[in-house]
């Protein structure tokens, strides 16, 4: 057996003749090639697992396993899949050749054997099965690579998955701050308005104190006179409405406040009438209007009754009223938010409009995204608008847009169902 240098291909030669054999032999070892020799088709299919050729050169006519079975043998052994067959045979009529085909065989020729042209042709086959190899190997590899993507896919699917939870985490928290934060701004209006009632009653409460104390020293001491207790009644009588008068306005204040923070807080779906629902928002916010020297015109009929969320409108205007106080009025003396509602049978259209210094048109796609804001210096997170839509769209079932002309003001449309469609309680 000759000795296998790794640099030369391997020719199997299987044909019963020793002759072809050896004629076989000498012009394929003259081409470079290491010749192997099988006389039937049994030895070949043996010999073949043992030195696993690069290409087989076979006959037809054999005794035994004709060529054309040894073909279809060697093609379901586990290396013979795409190994070259060269089947050659004395006969070159069609069947004989659909027959090699059909067998298996990459390629047919008939005898004589023109042996100027059998290295060349042997040389093709080999270097057709080694570009077979390699395309396999290459697409061995890429199914490898595929697989390593696929799994580095899926890595980065989890990884993105795990950064969206912890992004929404924060942008809860994000957004409970600033609800916090919004509730805090009407904490402090409505401190700063109940105290003034409260102030007027301490101070009426503290003058009584001191006639009564007046009177009933005059009493205990029998120096009481008439026009004493006519004075300190008319006291009475002066204070007593006072006192009933702010007492009034401080519990009324408080008690919308307290349902205003408990809606916004709850969430809480119910029926109400959508001015009066209006007018405790601005009641509350009235504190900052007259810093600020704004004017209300609102326009909105008495008899619109809404089935909805009034906590999450009160929080939505809230958010508009500051937004236009902070960014709209920036700046500038005085100024004036315009209101108008209007209804058809199942949609209530809500016009909120200020005449500052409006919006550029290229932050006006961006105004509603979470975080945009052009006074992150100043401590501004950007989530007003990016509440308030979220709030109109997700509880109340509506929906929220902006118009603005820069210098010239700034209007957001409000759109909701006059009976929201699904319970978010």
């Amino acid at each position: 057996m000759p000795n296998k240098d790794p640099t030369q291909d391997i020719v199997l030669v299987v044909d019963d003749s020793r002759t072809m054999r050896l004629l076989l032999r000498k012009a394929l070892e003259d081409s470079g090639f290491i010749v192997h020799e099988a006389e039937n088709g049994e030895q070949a299919i043996e010999l073949f697992s043992k030195i696993r050729p690069h290409v087989v050169l076979l006959d037809v006519e054999m005794q035994g396993m004709d060529g054309f079975t040894t073909c279809s043998q060697l093609r379901v052994l586990p290396e013979g899949g795409h190994v070259p067959i060269l089947i050659t045979t004395s006969h070159d009529d069609t069947v004989s050749i659909n027959r090699a085909y059909e067998a298996g065989a990459t390629d047919f020729q008939t005898k004589p054997v023109n042996w100027n042209l059998l290295g060349h042709r042997v040389r093709y086959l080999t270097r057709t099965g080694h570009d077979y190899l390699e395309l396999q190997h290459s697409k061995f590899d890429l199914m490898k690579v595929q697989e390593q993507l696929q799994e580095l896919n899926m890595q980065l699917e989890q990884r993105i998955e795990e950064a969206t939870q912890q992004l929404k985490k924060a942008q809860k928290k994000l957004i409970a701050s600033a609800k916090m934060n919004l509730l805090a701004n009407l904490i402090t209006g409505i401190t700063q308005k109940v105290n003034i009632p409260l102030d007027i009653c301490t101070e009426t409460l503290h003058q009584f104190e001191e006639s009564l104390e007046q009177i009933t020293v005059a009493f205990n001491s029998n120096s009481l006179k008439k026009q004493n207790l006519e004075f300190f009644l008319q006291k009475v009588n002066k204070a007593v409405p006072l006192l009933q008068l702010n007492l009034q306005l401080s519990l009324q204040l408080i008690k919308s406040f307290k349902q205003i923070v408990v809606d916004q807080v709850t969430e809480s779906r119910q029926k109400f009438i959508l001015k009066d629902c209006l007018d405790e928002v601005f009641l509350h916010l009235q504190p900052a209007f007259q810093k600020h020297h704004i004017n209300l015109v609102m326009h909105c009929p008495n008899d619109i009754t809404v089935d909805s969320y009034p906590g999450t409108l009160s929080q939505i205007i809230t958010i508009l009223t500051m937004n236009s106080i902070v960014h709209g009025f920036e700046h500038t003396e005085a100024g004036t938010i315009t209101i108008h509602v209007s209804v058809d049978s199942e949609q209530v259209t809500l016009s909120f409009s200020d005449n500052g210094k409006g919006i550029p048109t290229h932050h006006l796609e961006n105004i509603f995204d979470i975080f945009f804001t052009t006074k992150q210096t100043e401590g501004y997170a950007g989530l007003g608008l990016y509440i308030a839509k979220n709030q109109i769209t997700q509880i109340m079932d509506g929906n929220i847009q902006c118009e603005s002309i820069e210098d010239h003001g700034a209007t957001f449309i409000l759109t909701f169902p006059l009976t929201v469609h699904f319970v978010h309680d």
